[in-house]
């Protein structure tokens, strides 16, 4: 359970579906994070990008109505996650890792990074065998 949740509101430039957040370093790569915007909507958005200078945020709704001045952003996942089960093999996915036609949360088991590949398959399997 996480008490506080850092907020930055440093947001210096939008460009397209870009933000750039000064001082904002220590978001990991790859991070979901959440949009709050001044009417208390919330749109989301991932890291794809940080330097010394700034954090670059993709967002995976429209920018439009974003004023930099009043709009923070919060760390929601410290990596991107889908959930995964049996029902999904075959399925087509939106932008946002969700299955088309197939509830959110309905028939998923697991969530694993989104980023994960082969690898990272054997190595929990690797964990999950009993020790000799």
């Amino acid at each position: 359970m996480q008490l506080t949740t850092k907020r930055y509101q440093s947001i210096s430039y939008i460009s397209g579906p870009l933000l750039f957040v000064e001082g904002a370093r220590d978001l990991p790569y790859g991070a979901i994070v959440n949009i709050h915007l001044p009417d208390d909507s919330v749109r989301g958005g991932q890291v794809i990008e940080v330097s010394e200078r700034n954090a670059v945020i993709q967002v995976f709704e429209e920018t439009r109505g974003l004023d930099l001045a009043k709009t923070s952003i919060s760390l929601r996942e410290d990596l991107a996650r889908i959930g995964v089960s049996r029902e999904l093999i075959g399925r087509r996915f939106n932008g946002l890792a969700a299955a088309a036609g197939v509830h959110p949360d309905r028939h998923l088991r697991d969530r694993r990074p989104q980023h994960a590949g082969p690898w990272a398959e054997a190595a929990d399997l690797q964990r999950r065998r009993p020790s000799p």
